[in-house]
């Protein structure tokens, strides 16, 4: 299984074309998407997509009350990093 271990503890993002992008695969390493995470919300581009999908943050937060399964994240064997000052930054 592959894992992915990411802490920020600030990252101001100017614009989408600055927002981080993380490339999301299923258990065997096949591409599902791109999720890019901006100031205004989510996009999505699923595999073999030109253009991006987009939800607001208001209408993402909507979608997971509405569809979303309640779970602990202890659930996915997830550890959170030891928390940060932000006046490191």
């Amino acid at each position: 299984m592959t894992k992915v271990h990411l802490a920020v503890g600030k990252l101001e993002v100017a614009n989408v074309q600055t927002a981080p992008e993380f490339r999301v695969t299923d258990d065997s390493g096949s591409v599902i998407g791109d999720l890019r995470v901006s100031k205004g919300g989510v996009f999505w581009r699923p595999r073999g997509a030109e253009k991006y999908l987009h939800l607001t943050w208001s209408k993402l937060e909507a979608a997971f009350k509405e569809r979303g399964e309640p779970k602990s994240v202890g659930e996915y064997n997830y550890t959170p990093p030891p928390p940060v000052s932000f006046d490191e930054f």
